[in-house]
């Protein structure tokens, strides 16, 4: 049943009347440790609403979302590194607000992550 409410919320995930809800819908998935192929997907489409977003508030909200997915849910290194190279690869993104989203994403994560995990990925961030 959520794996259906995910999908049915993806397309929208965009939209700006809905996202609060979806946001915090999001949380409660990650926060339990709900376990679905869909939110990895769904990810992938917050990733570039923390990049593009033309909303200071929601790219702000989506980056939090975001760096809580990367912390808190279960995933391999390789899907980890893959969404982290997304984010350090966009630091030159053509937009402003999208280069300064992804730079606080990256601060976030040097200061949130564990050191073992920070070390590991080390020479991504060089």
């Amino acid at each position: 049943q959520l794996s259906f409410l995910i999908k049915l919320i993806s397309p929208d995930i965009e939209k700006t009347e809905n996202q609060n809800g979806m946001f915090a819908f999001l949380k409660a998935i990650i926060s339990r440790g709900l376990v679905l192929p869909s939110v990895y997907d769904l990810m992938e489409k917050v990733s570039t609403v923390v990049l593009s977003s033309g909303s200071d508030s929601t790219r702000r909200t989506a980056g939090q979302v975001f760096l809580m997915f990367l912390l808190d849910y279960p995933m391999n290194d390789n899907r980890r590194k893959h969404h982290l190279e997304f984010v350090i690869k966009n630091c030159d993104f053509k937009h402003e607000a999208g280069r300064l989203s992804m730079l606080e994403l990256i601060l976030s994560v040097i200061r949130k992550f564990p050191a073992d995990i920070i070390q590991d990925l080390g020479e991504m961030f060089l």
